[in-house]
């Protein structure tokens, strides 16, 4: 290992710091809180959360899901399509002290059984009708799953243990009103050794195998993101699959890192002190572009300008 190569390392751990990933989004939306975070298609148009709205709604389901039985290290399952609640579900998840499990929906009962067991899952979210078809078969393996959460309330099946996406919100934001110190209790006891995700490869070859993320596995990543200077300062679309590892980070941690020239982190000539400039904002889509009865909108709705003057913040 080269000297140089030794100097850039310590140069990456300066500016990774000890800052965990609660305490990024929590920067992201004092600094830059009106400014475009994730959109998800709507309709003829997008929804969109400003950071300050994301931040505020991953607080309150961190209060449903520690009202819910929650305990710091437990994991939940998250098996959704490309949406803003697959985001939200998983950053809830870190913020309760816990950490979420992203399923790929296309594994078979019988991989599901074994990705949820192996982690030992306490909750799950799921999309739908689709997804609850993965599930229900193989819940009596499952004893350790003690909620599942479902996003469309048509598909979510009444009584025990089901829950739709809208009654969890509710109790979260009730809760979260009552006593937001249960969450600041949470984040607060959270370091950058605790993990923060539990990522499965595919099972395209055998069982899954997971593979523990820690706030600073993910933090460095986005640190040598930012030095490699391929942090777009446009709005991004996001197309791969959430369950997948490049897609997770580049999703729900990358929009919000306030990156640099990377001239002024790594060694070599280049402007000292050089401002940044807040992370873009994220579009999320449901189908890849040019694919499907919709490819025609899908081309036409995507912005490569959203975000730019509004995330554009300088510090």
């Amino acid at each position: 290992m080269t000297a140089q190569t030794l100097q850039q390392r310590a140069e990456i751990e300066r500016v990774v710091g000890d800052r965990t990933l609660c305490d990024l989004l929590d920067r992201t939306a004092a600094e830059s809180g009106d400014a475009p975070a994730f959109s998800t298609e709507a309709g003829d148009g997008w929804q969109t959360l400003t950071w300050a709205q994301t931040r505020q709604q991953v607080l309150e389901l961190a209060a449903g899901f520690t009202a819910l039985g929650l305990a710091p290290g437990e994991r939940v399952a998250l098996m959704l399509p490309n949406r803003t609640e697959h985001v939200l579900a998983d950053l809830g998840a870190v913020h309760a002290g816990g950490l979420g499990v992203t399923f790929y929906a296309t594994l078979a009962p019988e991989q599901v059984a074994f990705v949820a067991g192996d982690c030992n899952a306490r909750i799950a979210v799921v999309d739908g009708a689709g997804e609850l078809a993965r599930w229900q078969p193989v819940l009596d393996q499952l004893p350790g799953l003690k909620k599942i959460i479902v996003r469309d309330a048509t598909a979510c099946p009444a009584g025990e243990p089901y829950l739709t996406w809208d009654a969890f919100a509710a109790l979260g934001k009730e809760r979260y009103a009552a006593d937001p110190g249960v969450v600041g209790e949470r984040v607060a006891a959270i370091t950058m050794a605790d993990p923060a995700a539990l990522l499965y490869t595919s099972g395209t070859t055998g069982n899954p195998k997971g593979v523990l993320l820690t706030h600073h596995n993910i933090e460095y990543e986005l640190a040598c993101a930012a030095a490699l200077g391929v942090i777009p300062p446009e709005a991004r679309l996001g197309v791969l699959p959430a369950a997948g590892a490049h897609r997770r980070a580049d999703v729900q941690h990358l929009p919000a890192h306030p990156h640099r020239d990377p001239r002024a982190l790594l060694p070599g000539p280049g402007p000292a002190g050089a401002g940044g400039r807040q992370g873009p904002a994220e579009r999320i889509l449901r189908r890849p572009p040019g694919l499907g009865e919709d490819a025609g909108r899908h081309r036409g709705a995507v912005d490569p300008g959203a975000g730019r003057g509004q995330a554009g913040r300088g510090r």
